[in-house]
């Protein structure tokens, strides 16, 4: 028993001396770029042609992400460059906010039932 007690520090000193470091990530800070609130969207609705109801579109580059949010009703939308249907894309339910880092410039959404609007602010 006594050889066991005298080896517990050797084993603890083990374990810290492979302990994992914490990481640090350096923050990165990103610069809003426009606003744009789409309300119009029975039809597939693309980012780069869309008629804001406020604010505008920027110019969608590489760099550009976004914070997009659904509210009033369910939207579908596809990053492909294909037209999203009713029941055809990715669903975002109304209330839900999300960020999105994809090619923007192929973006379409459309509503599931009527009375959507998706908010989009685009940052660089």
């Amino acid at each position: 028993m006594r050889k066991a007690l005298l080896a517990l520090p050797l084993l603890l000193w083990g374990v810290q001396a492979h302990a994992q470091t914490p990481v640090v990530v350096a923050p990165y800070f990103y610069q809003s770029k426009s606003y744009c609130q789409i309300t119009s969207l029975s039809s597939a609705t693309s980012l780069v042609t869309a008629n804001c109801a406020a604010g505008s579109v920027p110019v969608l580059t590489t760099k550009t992400i976004a914070e997009i949010c659904v509210e009033g009703s369910a939207v579908r939308y596809l990053d492909t460059g294909t037209a999203p249907t009713a029941s055809v894309g990715m669903p975002v339910t109304a209330g839900i906010c999300f960020q999105y880092s994809g090619p923007l410039n192929q973006m379409q959404f459309i509503n599931q039932t009527s009375g959507a609007t998706v908010d989009i602010t685009f940052y660089q």
